[in-house]
């Protein structure tokens, strides 16, 4: 009995230090207004990261914290997610794909279970990757405006889309515009205006991508390539071919 005493003592103890970590490191959301100077600033962002080269990309690859495996086809947005023994094949405009488990399909209730989890997986990693190129999505709002220490900044509202809409995201930016880190304000997160770093910077096809981030844990994208075409990646057939005949 004192054993479990303890044990409820212990847990009671941790609960009440992460209530109030929460409590301590949380930051209000900043209010302020859409503007065509907020609207501004986010294009010269982008345009310092070459968005325009982005746009234009065939392939990318990446791998999220060592787990998560990913390609993805720009033009048709076909995606392949892989982590531990399982495959998936996803077309984006449909979510219509195919699934596998240590390489045999599967159907059904359990494929669709897969989809899902494969683009929920998706959302997440690559935003990580892509957000500064996505700071025009459809739904989004920008205002320049000051966080609680008063530090000046990009805040995206995002209304729509992903798996969390209503999400809010402030960028700071160095003096090329270049994005140093951002404060969140999401539904998954307690810590409310969470800081994390945008660093480890890489050159691909003349735009530059993060690689590095990091907050109360670090999260760090690895085998990150953007590629003209498959064989330049290395494959003899599309990596993508099970969405062949997907529309």
């Amino acid at each position: 009995m004192k054993i479990l005493k303890w044990i409820l003592l212990t847990l009671f103890v941790l609960f009440l230090i992460g209530v109030i970590a929460v409590f301590v490191t949380s930051q209000k959301r900043p209010q302020g207004v859409t503007s065509s100077e907020a609207d501004v600033l986010a294009q010269d962002m982008v345009k310092a990261l070459n968005y325009k080269n982005y746009s234009e990309s065939k392939f990318m690859t990446f791998t999220f914290r060592g787990a998560h495996d990913y390609i993805y086809y720009f033009p048709s947005k076909k995606l392949k997610v892989s982590w531990d023994n399982k495959e998936v094949y996803l077309l984006l405009r449909t979510m219509k794909g195919r699934a596998y488990i240590d390489g045999i399909e599967v159907l059904g209730e359990e494929k669709q279970k897969l989809l899902d989890k494969a683009w929920e997986y998706w959302c997440n990693d690559s935003f990580w990757v892509l957000a500064p190129f996505k700071v025009f999505d459809p739904g989004t709002t920008r205002k320049i405006v000051k966080d609680a220490d008063g530090k000046e900044g990009l805040l995206v509202e995002y209304s729509t889309g992903g798996t969390t809409p209503g999400d809010a995201y402030l960028w700071y930016l160095d003096e090329n515009l270049i994005p140093t880190g951002w404060r969140m304000w999401t539904s998954i997160l307690p810590i409310k205006g969470l800081y994390s770093s945008w660093e480890g910077w890489e050159k691909h096809n003349d735009t530059w991508y993060s690689t590095k981030h990091k907050m109360l844990i670090n999260l760090e994208i690895t085998n990150f390539g953007i590629y003209r075409n498959w064989k330049t990646m290395g494959y003899k057939t599309h990596p993508l071919h099970p969405l062949t005949n997907f529309k």
